[in-house]
């Protein structure tokens, strides 16, 4: 898993958030972190949004038909999704579900 290192400046939340959605858009999933005050910086830059959420589902809803009608990939906002990208989704949704942002997976 990859994990961003930490931001050493304990009293620079909004930096803390830069560099945290910074990170994430370079593919980390999560952030080292020297001190409990910046917990929910963090957590709130690497939780899925509302968006996100959306997506995956019905990603995940359209996969699985096409799927148990014996299809292997589909088409799906104008992009090919195969399993990986499946998985991905999934993925996207069991992390929703541990911080409470949607019911269990």
């Amino acid at each position: 898993t990859p994990v961003d290192g930490v931001w050493p400046d304990l009293k620079d939340l909004d930096g803390l958030q830069r560099d945290a959605e910074m990170a994430r858009a370079l593919g980390f999933l999560g952030k080292s972190m020297v001190h409990p005050g910046q917990i929910d910086t963090v957590n709130a830059a690497f939780s899925p949004t509302a968006d996100e959420i959306a997506f995956a589902r019905a990603l995940i809803a359209d996969f699985e038909k096409a799927v148990a009608d014996g299809h292997g990939s589909i088409s799906f906002a104008g992009k090919l999704v195969d399993r990986p990208i499946y998985q991905r989704a999934v993925g996207t949704m069991r992390l929703a579900a541990r911080v409470g942002l949607t019911a269990a997976v």
